[in-house]
């Protein structure tokens, strides 16, 4: 029977099979004769992996002991670009973006997006396609959705499959939009909706 310290140096060196780099000190043993709690925490989510885990930790203790696994994250915001200040309430931004259209874009990110998801990552899709957006119907939004609206300046976007998703699809153009324009100066869209 191996001791919490012996457990816990070959956990890691255990090779993580996203990286294929040992996982290292991001592990903590706590055991006693019947039980073994192992606790991990990731720098991304990874609750897919608990099974495949569970097995190869199992195979470490080779033992009898009941084991029990509780697998935690913790993602780092990455810095923004230049001076251009980040989302409020956004750690990452992963932008999916072509110079062409029909490559592929949409099911791209409502597939990356909902992988995230799945491993447990909270995760939202802001469809900026002004010419075809099509998020709202890939996701099976109804014709007609539309974002609430809080205070009178913020969309509340509507989610589905555990993904908060905005979309121009979920604005009125043929009625509302008066202009829209990216913003170069400061990096982001900007929408100028007349609201009759």
């Amino acid at each position: 029977m191996l001791t919490d310290a012996q457990l816990q140096a070959s956990l890691e060196t255990l090779i993580d099979d996203n990286s294929g780099q040992p996982y290292g000190a991001v592990w903590r043993v706590v055991a006693d004769d019947s039980r073994v709690h192992v606790s991990l925490t990731l720098g991304y989510p990874a609750q897919q992996e608990h099974a495949i885990l569970e097995a190869k930790i199992k195979e470490l203790m080779a033992d009898s002991r009941r084991l029990e696994l509780d697998i935690d994250y913790q993602v780092k915001s990455h810095a923004t670009q230049g001076n251009i200040a980040g989302l409020k309430g956004v750690k990452n931004v992963i932008a999916v973006a072509s110079g062409k259209g029909g490559v592929g874009k949409s099911t791209t990110t409502v597939n990356l997006a909902l992988a995230m998801a799945k491993e447990g990552a909270r995760v939202g899709i802001l469809d900026a396609d002004i010419y075809g957006p099509s998020q709202g119907m890939m996701l099976g939004f109804a014709e007609g959705t539309r974002p609430h609206v809080r205070e009178d300046k913020f969309f509340v976007p509507p989610s589905a499959f555990g993904l908060q998703v905005m979309s121009m699809a979920f604005l009125d153009h043929q009625r509302h939009a008066r202009s829209m324009a990216w913003s170069y100066g400061n990096g982001c869209f900007d929408a100028d909706l007349d609201a009759n």
